[in-house]
């Protein structure tokens, strides 16, 4: 062990080995800006027979929001600060994320807030659905336009009945089916 410590000395000056720990520290904190490697969305929603509406809460990647609302309105925002974000926000919900009942037209969100940290945001909403969850249709292509392998996750439930639905750009529109 003292004769590696020895060649260790001898090989490596303190400020070379700080200059290796400086890139590597570099390499890891420009690998974790550059992006994150999953393009996932998870909505958790469930219907309120008493309102007779559909509550959603939304997790998505708040930098993929961005770009997202950025294409689509051609607004730079920032999540936190923007005047204009709850309305940009809820513009691109309106057109991606759509709850059609059945033989109805599809219904519009209602806004109720989000949460935004650095990994995610949580989007609050409600859908009306005065004739319940039975035969709807939902349509979910967050981020589909801007990244080729999103995946969004829907977990719904009503009371016992709980259905979990998996929208991929080949399969952005999906029935309800209860498990």
């Amino acid at each position: 062990m003292r004769i590696l410590l020895l060649s260790f000395r001898r090989r490596w000056t303190i400020p070379a080995f700080l200059r290796v720990l400086g890139a590597l520290a570099f390499c890891f904190a420009t690998a974790v800006a550059w992006g994150h490697p999953f393009h996932v969305s998870i909505a958790e929603a469930e219907y309120n027979a008493a309102t007779k509406m559909l509550e959603v809460a939304l997790q998505v990647h708040p930098t993929d929001l961005e770009a997202a609302v950025r294409r689509q309105s051609g607004q730079r925002i920032v999540l936190e600060t923007s005047a204009n974000a709850d309305e940009q926000i809820v513009a691109y919900l309106r057109r991606s994320f759509v709850v059609k009942p059945k033989c109805s037209e599809p219904t519009t969100l209602r806004w109720v807030g989000k949460e935004v940290a650095v990994k995610h945001a949580w989007l609050y909403f409600e859908v009306s659905l005065p004739q319940g969850l039975e035969g709807v249709e939902i349509t979910n292509s967050l981020f589909f336009e801007l990244l080729p392998d999103q995946v969004n996750t829907m977990t719904v439930r009503d009371g016992k009945r709980r259905a979990t639905l998996h929208f991929t750009r080949r399969k952005m529109t999906q029935k309800l089916v209860w498990e």
